[in-house]
């Protein structure tokens, strides 16, 4: 039986999966112009999530600035296929300094973690998605 810490382990490493997925499908399908203008349902089909989840994911890859969207058409400009700058990222490390570490501070997990302390409160935003 899956105890807690491995459902939340496993549930940050199928969100960065998504993410990591929508971003090779994104650069493979780049036109002459470097934009993709693939649908929200080819890319759904792609990686078995519904379009709803999609959209979502786009939402916050362009938060996390990997992409960006062009004007209000649902085509998209790729800026960074690394996920390794972003929040997302450092779930792991979050996740395994809370559980070593309970009561530390924000501002020393952001020390710890050496991210600034906007960069932390995005990742519980992500980590709090990883618990649901």
């Amino acid at each position: 039986m899956e105890d807690n810490n491995d459902k939340v382990l496993n549930n940050m490493k199928y969100l960065i999966q998504q993410y990591q997925a929508i971003l090779e499908w994104m650069n493979s399908h780049l036109d002459e112009d470097g934009i993709c203008r693939s649908t929200h349902k080819q890319m759904a089909s792609h990686i078995d999530v519904s379009q709803a989840e999609i959209s979502n994911i786009i939402k916050n890859l362009i938060e996390l600035g990997c992409i960006e969207r062009i004007k209000d058409l649902d085509v998209y400009t790729l800026r960074s296929t690394d996920l390794s700058h972003t929040p997302i990222f450092v779930l792991y490390d979050l996740a395994y300094l809370i559980k070593k570490q309970p009561n530390l501070s924000y501002a020393q997990q952001a020390d710890i973690l050496d991210i600034s302390f906007t960069e932390l409160e995005k990742a519980y935003g992500y980590l709090t998605f990883a618990l649901s």
